[in-house]
């Protein structure tokens, strides 16, 4: 930096404060018509001390140390409105330990401690902005679930891939009903609907049990079946119906997408309205349902007169946590009068 230009800033008066400094990526995106979306990236100095918001700045590409160097001295030389006069605060907290590095240099001259340490007080900052802006709170990440792990999410993500680039959904409609046992000894039958025959919506549907399904086929009225029952799907989504905590662990793991529009979506809508993840037993049990399908479908299912004809099988599929053994059969016949537990008379 020029010799000019450090001694404008060591003249800067020095107060006692603490800043702390650092860019994010944001929950939010930018949709120009014709090209891709992306999400801009915003450069923060907070301070400790006072006035929260020193200065603030919204780039499109992730900047670089030099670029957040000059918002620095930016932030010294021309706070943001509302956020004090031109100063130099005793330290700087920096949250990336390669930032920290390239800023350290610069600090020592200005007679600034530069500290590599994190910065939850940012980043709450940038969180409430976020939500502030987008009127809503965010759904929650895979990962914020207990007990969940990047290798199961990782694990359900390449199950997904599999079955997206199988598209099962060509030789089955979305009248089309799974009877599913997982595991196959010991599990808890439940039914599926493969969506995507019709081209308008693709991924698994999910019903705990047939009284459930039958209330979907029924024609049951949309709000009357959500106060009814939780509904549960997995759904192949574009970029940008993804939960931002997903993307976020997605760029840091590398799971497996198959496409632009095949990003999975595992949520469960409750009764209550409330969009919930599903926890780590689900997500194993959606990892083995997704390799399960398409072979049965290919290997078991055979045409008959104006419709598929009835078949069931166990297959063995891998997972992350090992292989599992998957009940199939199609198509889901109501369970027998003997497993209904009778209605008790009041």
């Amino acid at each position: 930096m020029p010799t000019d230009k450090i001694a404008a800033l060591q003249r800067l008066p020095q107060v006692a404060e603490t800043w702390q400094v650092a860019w994010t990526c944001l929950r939010t995106w930018i949709t120009p018509p014709g090209q891709p979306p992306y999400r801009p990236y915003l450069m923060l100095v907070v301070n400790l001390d006072g006035p929260p918001i020193v200065q603030q700045e919204i780039v499109l590409q992730p900047p670089a140390a030099e670029q957040v160097r000059d918002f620095l001295r930016q932030a010294m030389l021309a706070p943001a409105a509302g956020a004090g006069r031109p100063r130099r605060p005793t330290a700087v907290e920096i949250a990336e330990e390669t930032l920290a590095q390239a800023l350290a240099p610069e600090l020592a001259q200005l007679g600034i401690r530069g500290v590599q340490a994190v910065t939850p007080e940012l980043f709450q900052i940038v969180a409430d902005l976020e939500e502030h802006i987008a009127g809503r709170k965010f759904p929650p990440g895979l990962l914020e679930t207990p007990g969940v792990t990047p290798e199961q999410v990782g694990g359900l993500f390449a199950a997904a891939a599999f079955f997206y680039r199988q598209a099962p959904w060509r030789f089955l409609t979305d009248s089309d009903t799974l009877a599913v046992c997982c595991p196959a000894q010991g599990g808890k039958l439940r039914y599926t609907v493969v969506m995507g025959n019709a081209g308008l919506a693709y991924g698994l549907a999910v019903y705990d049990s047939w009284s459930d399904l039958q209330k979907v086929y029924q024609g049951t009225p949309p709000k009357r079946l959500a106060r009814q029952m939780n509904a549960q799907s997995l759904l192949y989504e574009q970029i940008t119906a993804v939960p931002f905590a997903d993307l976020d662990a997605l760029e840091q793991y590398g799971w497996e997408v198959a496409g632009p529009a095949a990003y999975p979506v595992p949520v469960i809508v409750t009764r209550r309205s409330r969009v919930e993840r599903p926890e780590a037993d689900q997500l194993a049990w959606y990892e083995a349902v997704l390799r399960a399908i398409p072979p049965f479908v290919h290997d078991h299912l055979r045409p008959g007169l104006g419709h598929l004809r009835p078949a069931e099988a166990t297959l063995t599929v891998p997972t992350v946590n090992g292989e599992v053994a998957v009940y199939l059969e199609y198509p889901a016949i109501p369970p027998a009068p003997s497993l209904i537990p009778r209605r008790r008379r009041s």
